[in-house]
């Protein structure tokens, strides 16, 4: 007498369950996933704006204190400016002033680039325009208010006093007002962006070497005019 084999594949509730498991999870990973990304994106920017500030305070005692200019003529960029920050401080980090950077690799910085000239969390999608090969994208920014009106830059000991709460360098990026801001070298508290913490923090450097994250509830503390201090 014949009898019926067992099937050995899965019932429809059987995989209909599996389905909902695997929902369920990918539901809980994705999330996980997406916060260390974001995680990994702040932790990259800190590191660079901490290069920055570190070459900083390298320029400043190779100059009896004094800090670079900010590169800023006018309305647009001075890019032959050898004093300015972008092509004075990348050689102490063993890295290309902007000046050569198209030179060197074909084109300016621009997002999406493993470089100290990039917010890993600046993206092409956030600028007005696609930027050219000769056009710099700017996602960290030079305190103003270091060479004020075109003055010669501030030294050490102007600041010395409140270093650690003096900003030189932040992160700048598009405005309602000023949606194409990030093709500027300097900015102060006007132009800050805010790419991390779900975009409510922003990563500043400051005058005695150090770096850290903001939030737009304490961006207060920190002080860009020196003359205010």
């Amino acid at each position: 007498m014949l009898t019926k084999r067992k099937s050995a594949g899965f019932s429809l509730i059987e995989l209909l369950v599996v389905i909902i498991i695997i929902t369920i999870l990918i539901g809980i990973l994705l999330p996980a996933i997406g916060r260390a990304r974001a995680s990994a994106r702040q932790a990259r920017g800190l590191s660079n704006v901490r290069q920055w500030v570190l070459a900083f305070t390298m320029y400043a005692d190779d100059h009896r204190g004094r800090f670079p200019t900010e590169g800023q003529s006018g309305g647009g960029i001075d890019m032959d400016d050898e004093r300015a920050w972008f092509n004075a401080l990348p050689p102490y980090l063993n890295e290309e002033p902007l000046n050569r950077h198209q030179e060197v690799y074909g084109r300016m910085p621009r997002p999406g680039d493993n470089s100290i000239f990039m917010c890993p969390a600046l993206r092409m999608v956030d600028l007005d325009a696609t930027p050219g090969n000769d056009e710099a994208v700017f996602a960290y920014a030079y305190n103003l208010w270091i060479e004020h009106h075109g003055d010669e830059p501030i030294r050490w000991q102007n600041i010395e006093h409140f270093a650690s709460r003096f900003a030189i360098i932040g992160e700048r990026g598009p405005t309602d007002d000023n949606p194409a801001s990030t093709r500027f070298a300097n900015m102060d508290d006007r132009h800050i962006a805010y790419r991390h913490g779900g975009g409510n923090e922003t990563l500043v450097g400051f005058a005695d070497g150090h770096a850290r994250a903001f939030s737009e509830d304490d961006i207060d503390s920190i002080i860009w005019n020196p003359d205010d201090h």
